[in-house]
């Protein structure tokens, strides 16, 4: 898939290409779009934490790429409150927040590390998808925690994506 950041940065400096002649191509000639035909606007430093968010229309598979660095540094500068949250409201699906089962150790369980949600409401399935602490999420499911902290921030800024395509899709679909 295209639109998935696969953890090498050169990749992206490869689809750097006129956007608006992209989209111009993908409406009217769709067949003529190559791989390398996809953009690449922030490519994100080595290091830097990225969540790839995957999601159907139709039977279609689709990723969101967030860049989670990014994310926190702007939570975290700009002081954004921090939320209680029921783990009940918690689900793998058709939950009022989705996130995803992950393995998890000790250190999960004693983290009060807030988890970051965003809201997301494709086809009602859900409000909010977990952006990060997904095994966070996870250890204090399994071990009968009751609430958990959270931000709860709707990405914008195009420094929150890797690829303009992330931005576009993800405020296509939060503002239908």
């Amino acid at each position: 898939m295209p639109y998935k950041y696969n953890d090498r940065v050169e990749n992206f400096e490869k689809y750097n290409v006129n956007y608006d002649a992209l989209f111009n191509k993908l409406i009217h000639k769709p067949a003529s779009i190559s791989y390398n035909s996809f953009p690449t606007i922030y490519a994100p430093k080595a290091g830097n934490e990225l969540y790839a968010h995957k999601f159907y229309i139709g039977s279609v598979e689709l990723f969101i790429n967030f860049n989670i660095t990014y994310i926190k540094r702007f939570l975290t500068d700009f002081k954004q409150p921090v939320k209680t949250i029921d783990i009940k409201k918690f689900g793998i699906k058709n939950s009022p927040i989705t996130y995803s089962e992950e393995r998890y150790d000790d250190v999960h369980l004693s983290s009060i590390q807030p988890i970051i949600i965003a809201p997301f409401n494709l086809n009602n399935q859900s409000e909010y998808i977990v952006l990060d602490g997904n095994h966070r999420i996870s250890a204090k499911r399994h071990h009968n925690i009751e609430h958990i902290n959270c931000y709860i921030h709707k990405p914008n800024k195009n420094f929150e994506f890797c690829f303009e395509y992330d931005k576009i899709l993800y405020l296509l679909i939060t503002n239908l």
